[in-house]
């Protein structure tokens, strides 16, 4: 948005960011055990990936505001 009073190149700028917005699932359950490294009948999963298709708790949305002015 152009600001002529100040000078001819000054402007405004107005930005918002909604981060997450269509995050509809959040999955909770997930294998633990830094020993873990291989798959066997026992735990289908390796550590850090989801073990279940569990979901639950609040899905994290941010909203970031930010504003600027050039002269």
């Amino acid at each position: 948005m152009p600001i002529r009073f100040v000078n001819d190149t000054a402007r405004i700028r107005f930005r918002v960011d909604i981060i997450n917005l269509m995050n509809d699932r959040n999955y909770i359950d997930f294998n633990n055990n830094p020993r873990d490294n291989s798959r066997t009948d026992g735990t289908q999963s390796v550590y850090r990936e989801r073990s279940s298709f569990s979901i639950g708790g609040n899905q994290p949305r941010t909203i970031k505001l930010s504003a600027g002015f050039n002269f």
